[in-house]
């Protein structure tokens, strides 16, 4: 499997996929939030977290986009180290996946953030570029602004902070390590990069159905015709992680059956950090999206001595 990485690598350069230097200062600054719920430190839910919602308003150059978001803050319960982890959530959002990582890693010491924004594309016309990069930009200024918030309410260290994440959850944790320092490790599963060939070709329903409906708007016939324009329209991409000065503290999950992020924008994601100096911890599996992703949990005690070894 390690030759079969190296030679992936080396297709990579050959067609050199993406290039990284164009994504320097990709996210605009430009966001606030309108309102959000305050925490209470003392009113610590039954469930063992706290949990909030607000609205932040993003501007862009071309869009000002108005973002309904959720949030929970698992505060740790013993041997408390004082250190945030972020698990990003997937398409869809909370799952059960989430919560049992968040409860875990709760239990060991860390406390735990799980910022929560929907992934929709309810209105497909002109502007659908520009919301297909803000639904990842608002994501990303929710959860740095989110720590920032939480971080007034209860003590952890705000430079070294970890992420954990599945699918889109692993895209947006790649972000966030390539665009900020305080994020400094990583573990991650089925993830990957170059998003226009993600949005192209990935049979998750929720992207195929955004994608049908795109194509249909523009009087698109094919994949790759689709795949062509979004290379001129969609620049954001997880492909920034290689920014990164952190990279020796990346973990990854790849699955070899995958279709909902492709296996190979798997190996693309690998390859970035790879070209980029440090050789991501792997873990392979022969299987496909959701069976992969579960496997976050079933190592949750390597993502735990992962985070101990590298915060």
């Amino acid at each position: 499997m390690r030759s079969f990485a190296r030679a992936f690598v080396l297709l990579m350069l050959f067609f050199n996929v993406y290039s990284v230097d164009r994504l320097q200062n990709q996210v605009d600054p430009q966001a606030q939030f309108d309102s959000i719920d305050q925490i209470d430190p003392n009113d610590l839910s039954n469930k063992g977290y706290y949990e909030g919602k607000g609205v932040l308003r993003y501007q862009n150059e071309s869009l000002e986009s108005v973002i309904n978001f959720q949030f929970k803050f698992h505060k740790a319960t013993q041997n408390v180290k004082n250190k945030l982890i972020v698990v990003t959530p997937n398409i869809l959002g909370e799952t059960v996946l989430e919560r049992v990582m968040a409860h875990f890693l709760q239990e060991n010491g860390y406390h735990v953030l799980v910022p929560m924004t929907e992934v929709r594309l309810d209105i497909v016309d002109e502007n659908s570029f520009g919301r297909i990069e803000d639904i990842n930009r608002s994501s990303l200024k929710i959860t740095n602004l989110l720590i920032d918030y939480v971080h007034q309410y209860f003590e952890f260290d705000r430079d070294r902070i970890g992420l954990v994440g599945v699918s889109l959850g692993g895209i947006r944790s790649s972000m966030l390590l390539g665009s900020d320092d305080r994020f400094r490790a990583m573990f991650v599963a089925v993830a990957g990069s170059d998003m226009p060939s993600i949005y192209a070709y990935s049979e998750h329903q929720i992207i195929v159905d955004i994608r049908e409906r795109h194509m249909d708007f523009l009087g698109l016939e094919t994949q790759d015709e689709y795949e062509e324009i979004l290379r001129k329209n969609i620049h954001l991409d997880a492909s920034i992680v290689a920014n990164s000065k952190h990279l020796a503290n990346v973990a990854m999950i790849i699955a070899n059956k995958d279709t909902s992020v492709p296996t190979i924008n798997q190996w693309k994601l690998w390859s970035m950090i790879y070209q980029a100096g440090h050789e991501p911890k792997l873990y392979t599996f022969h299987m496909g999206h959701r069976p992969a992703a579960v496997q976050i949990y079933r190592l949750r005690n390597d993502v735990l001595a992962w985070m101990d070894d590298r915060l």
